[in-house]
């Protein structure tokens, strides 16, 4: 692991450990030559000391870096630096779509939809450009916090080559996304990042994973040899058109998939438009080639699915090219015999059951049955039912769902209605009931360190704050529910944070490089209490970001001290190249103990004079829904042809609180800008008339 202040290549200065994975590191860094951020992405040490792997990946890089596309994220530099092999990428401020799932429970199909298509148009200009990805996953897509969709690690998932999929510890952990052909160590193209896509989307709609086991490779075998859950299953609203979609993408033969990128996009436009159609159409094809490799993982795989082979053909193509003639013969022939012997035997079972049956014996009648909806069911009394109407059971695999009890049927594959003969068989999906997550401990941990391991488990974080002489400042103190109680997906963890001995001063964060809406919750969580929000053109600063604060980043000011931000509005448009100086930076200014106040008084608005001000009661209905059981409240007022934003209140407030009546003076136009927890949620508009 790299040290924060250590400088890679000569240029990029370490800022700070943003996100590991199986194979890399990656940690925000400040690229000195351009003077921006950027992230960097670092291979560990046992991938670092194989030449082989090494050489792919830098290969793979620079041909990831070729690739242009507002859903591609961007490749900036491939280096090494004393043995530590990087990649360096433009910095997204977001979370990844595992996360963004796990927050948000499972997604709309309009939104499923809207994320797949962009995730899609990726891999289309990574295809054309002969680049499989590999990896697609969840974990793989980041959602910036501007709602950007960005598929990333395209030269390390590359890297992964067939040698190294049973030895690498990250492909196994990856499998719940793999094709059968890849689970089985097999020849993997475009057809098999569409089959990661399905997966992906079905995660998108049911916040689960299609296959769930003990070890990865009875994940794989499930892939290879199990009934693909329908997403509706785990939830009754997905739309016909998306479920056809994820269906068709996640077929075992890759030739009955979607060809292409293209395809499935159309696919989805079209599920956009008509969600309740279905019009995606299912093909029949021969099975598709896969390179078997070996290793003992992939032994095991196909010992236990023996009568399940995708392919029978060897990793050889210049062989292929050249005994194709002979094949297509052999095939023929063997085809032809098949079918007399398979005819023969037909006729002469036949003749020997005529010869053999009795005339004076009844004939056995096999009824037909039709099948009952066994959904809800537990898995006993479905037996029950089952047997009782000549028909058998078998349990095909389990799953978590939160809709079911643990032992309920949560899917059959032979559907409710179907007709059955009396001793047929019907699979069903047994619940494994809620799925439950161990709450990490974070006591003693930096409070955004925390926070962050908390919502990568898919839980949520509320914040209380408090002095405490024996905790470090920002630390946690205390959580609940404690480490390792088990709670469900999406539940609130409470942490007591430090604000270090009590001596009723706050220590003022920085906030410079933070977007505006993290800027103030940033501010909200210290007790700070927002100010003017003074928007300049920068030539540097990206839009929507924050230049400069007016008291300095580790000053000591008391509860509820204001702090003015300025932010950026990003290039002037009206200058010529030749003025392309940077504004200056708002100064530091000293600070005021008076300055103790986030409101104006009597909320005077809109100009210097207070003559002929109009009074408006600003009411402001409860914004927190069911999610929330509080939060931090800023509301501000933006006035027409006005730069600055005006504070009107700024308080920690509950379900009991509202409705608020915020009193407000001015002239003219306004609009009413409100924040929950540092997040625009809602914007109306005001007139003082």
């Amino acid at each position: 692991m790299l040290e924060v202040g250590t400088l890679l290549g000569n240029r990029y200065e370490i800022i700070k450990k943003i996100g590991a994975g199986g194979m890399s590191v990656v940690y925000k860094a400040k690229c000195q030559k351009l003077n921006r951020f950027v992230a960097i992405k670092v291979l560990r040490e046992e991938f670092a000391n194989d030449d082989t792997f090494v050489t792919k990946f830098r290969v793979e890089a620079q041909a990831a870096a070729s690739l242009s596309h507002p859903n591609i994220i961007n490749v900036f530099d491939v280096g090494s630096d004393n043995g530590t092999h990087y990649i360096v990428m433009e910095l997204i401020e977001g979370e990844t779509l595992q996360q963004y799932v796990r927050i948000n429970g499972p997604l709309s199909s309009k939104e499923t939809l809207e994320i797949a298509i962009k995730i899609a148009k990726a891999l289309k200009v990574a295809h054309a450009n002969k680049i499989v990805h590999r990896d697609i996953k969840p974990q793989n897509i980041i959602i910036s916090h501007k709602g950007d969709v960005k598929v990333t690690d395209f030269g390390i998932a590359r890297a992964a080559s067939t040698s190294t999929i049973t030895s690498s510890a990250n492909a196994i952990g990856s499998v719940h996304y793999f094709s059968p052909e890849q689970a089985r160590g097999g020849y993997v193209d475009e057809k098999s990042d569409l089959y990661s896509l399905g997966i992906t989307m079905f995660e998108m709609v049911t916040n689960t994973v299609p296959f769930q086991a003990e070890s990865p490779v009875t994940v794989a075998i499930q892939h290879i040899k199990d009934e693909f859950p329908r997403p509706s299953t785990a939830n009754e609203q997905v739309t016909e058109s998306l479920e056809a979609i994820i269906m068709k993408a996640t077929l075992k033969k890759p030739e009955r998939r979607y060809q292409t990128a293209n395809e499935i996009i159309d696919d989805m436009k079209k599920a956009l438009e008509d969600p309740n159609n279905t019009f995606v159409e299912m093909v029949d094809a021969m099975d598709s080639p896969t390179i078997n490799i070996t290793g003992d993982d992939l032994r095991k795989i196909k010992e236990e699915t023996a009568d399940f082979e995708i392919t029978s053909i060897e990793d050889n193509d210049n062989d292929i090219e050249e005994d194709s003639g002979k094949n297509d013969k052999v095939v023929v022939i063997s085809a032809v015999v098949t079918s007399l012997i398979i005819i023969s035997f037909l006729v002469y079972a036949a003749l020997n059951i005529f010869n053999a049956a009795d005339p004076n014996e009844p004939a056995v009648v096999i009824s037909n049955v039709q099948v009952p909806d066994l959904k809800g069911v537990s898995f006993e009394e479905a037996k029950q039912q089952l047997n009782d109407m000549g028909l058998e059971i078998k349990k095909v695999s389990e799953q978590y769902a939160d809709a079911y009890d643990e032992g309920d049927i949560v899917e059959q594959v032979q559907g409710a209605s179907t007709v059955l003969k009396q001793g047929d068989v019907v699979e069903v999906v047994v619940s494994l009931g809620e799925e439950k997550i161990d709450v990490p401990p974070v006591t003693n941990e930096n409070y955004e360190a925390a926070k962050a391991t908390l919502i990568d488990k898919g839980l949520k974080v509320e914040v209380i704050t408090t002095y405490d002489d024996n905790v470090q400042a920002g630390n946690v103190i205390s959580q609940s529910p404690s480490a390792n109680a088990k709670v469900s997906r999406g539940e609130t963890i409470t942490l007591m944070v430090s604000n270090g001995k009590e001596d009723n001063k706050i220590i003022v964060p920085k906030v410079k490089d933070l977007t505006e809406s993290e800027a103030i919750a940033e501010l909200s969580n210290v007790g700070l209490v927002l100010g003017k929000i003074n928007p300049y053109h920068h030539d540097t600063v990206e839009e929507g970001y924050v230049i400069a604060q007016t008291v300095e980043a580790g000053s000591k000011v008391k509860a509820g001290y204001v702090v003015d931000l300025a932010v950026s509005l990003g290039p002037d448009p009206n200058k010529d190249d030749e003025e392309n100086i940077e504004t200056p930076e708002l100064e530091i200014e000293p600070i005021d103990e008076e300055r103790n106040d986030g409101q104006n008084d009597d909320n005077e608005t809109g100009n210097d004079s207070t003559e002929d001000l109009k009074s408006q009661t600003i009411v402001i209905p409860d914004l927190l829904g069911d999610e929330l059981e509080s939060g931090q409240l800023t509301v501000v007022l933006k006035f027409e042809d006005e730069v600055d934003l005006v504070p009107i209140f700024n308080d920690q407030i509950t379900h009991e609180s509202f409705p608020i009546e915020v009193p407000a003076k001015g002239n003219g136009n306004a609009t009413v800008l409100i924040y929950l927890e540092g997040k625009l949620v809602r914007q109306d508009p005001v007139s003082f008339e």
